[in-house]
């Protein structure tokens, strides 16, 4: 036999008695307070954890462009916008070119150049068609036989995290070099609190009614970390690919009428793992254990 103090082991629940009366509406009640705190709480709980959900009827495709390289590559240049609710991670997009009788005549995938895009917030990419990547093994449709490009979207996940948001680029410029690039150049500072990470400037460059030509990033630029309150300076041009001709590169310039920066981090912000959720399930799974505790006591 075992014995403990107070307490009768291995005996069934043995409700209250009023009056030699169970009381069933207390014992019920006491459960459905239990039930509800416990999904109010659970419901809070799991709503705060970052998700992972891929929707791609958030990522619109605004405009994009084309032309063959002096490499023999069929350049497709785009933008995108997150036109949801959410921050996404980043956009990862297939391209399929089609033809005027709609026939597929290549496939090719690209990411865009932004990560933790926000709401509204736009994005350029550059998909690179090569030989290989067209059915017919050559560019041969390209003259005066091509439709239209249709995109897919891959990959579009949303995110709790986002670019840290105190940099700002001021007093850019931009001039056509001796090589054909279309160039710009300014300053980042840094005019939050914190210190950032290793920092890059992408650029969307557009024709006069708006339409996406051109984009190009920087190398990192220097310090790798920019202090609070510091500042530090970026050139990015309008190269799409290596070993453009110059006569090219100085024609697609021409015709750049505006552009967009935006900044980079390399270590985005993760918002910290929220604390009252965890606290408030703490407290419920206690109380739960104490009600259903006093339960099982002798009455």
């Amino acid at each position: 036999m075992c014995l403990a103090t107070g307490r009768i082991l291995n005996k069934p629940f043995k409700p209250k008695l009023n009056g030699g009366v169970i009381n069933w509406e207390r014992i019920i009640l006491k459960r459905i307070i239990v039930s509800v705190m416990l999904l109010f709480v659970l419901s809070l709980f799991f709503s705060s954890i970052p998700n992972s959900v891929c929707q791609t009827e958030n990522v619109e495709v605004l405009s994009y462009s084309w032309y063959i390289s002096s490499l023999d590559t069929f350049v497709v240049i785009g933008e995108v916008q997150n036109v949801g609710p959410n921050n996404i991670e980043y956009i990862a997009l297939s391209g399929t070119v089609n033809s005027l009788e709609d026939e597929d005549q290549a496939w090719s995938t690209t990411v865009a150049y932004s990560n933790e895009i926000l709401p509204q917030q736009k994005a350029p990419f550059v998909m690179y068609f090569f030989t290989d990547d067209s059915y017919s093994g050559s560019f041969s449709w390209e003259k005066g036989d091509l439709n239209n490009v249709e995109f897919g979207v891959i990959v579009s996940n949303e995110t709790e995290k986002y670019q840290y948001p105190n940099l700002e680029i001021v007093n850019s410029s931009s001039r056509i070099e001796t090589d054909g690039n279309f160039t710009v150049t300014g300053k980042v500072v840094n005019t939050g609190t914190q210190e950032s990470g290793k920092l890059w400037v992408v650029a969307s460059f557009y024709n006069s009614t708006g339409d996406i030509i051109a984009t190009g990033f920087s190398d990192y630029l220097l310090p790798e970390s920019l202090p609070a309150g510091e500042s530090t300076s970026f050139t990015v041009s309008s190269t799409d690919a290596v070993n453009e001709l110059v006569s090219e590169m100085q024609v697609l310039a021409y015709k750049i009428r505006d552009y967009s920066l935006v900044v980079q981090t390399q270590a985005p912000i993760i918002p910290e793992f929220p604390v009252l959720p965890i606290v408030l399930l703490f407290a419920a799974v206690t109380i739960t254990g104490v009600v259903f505790s006093k339960k099982t006591k002798l009455r």
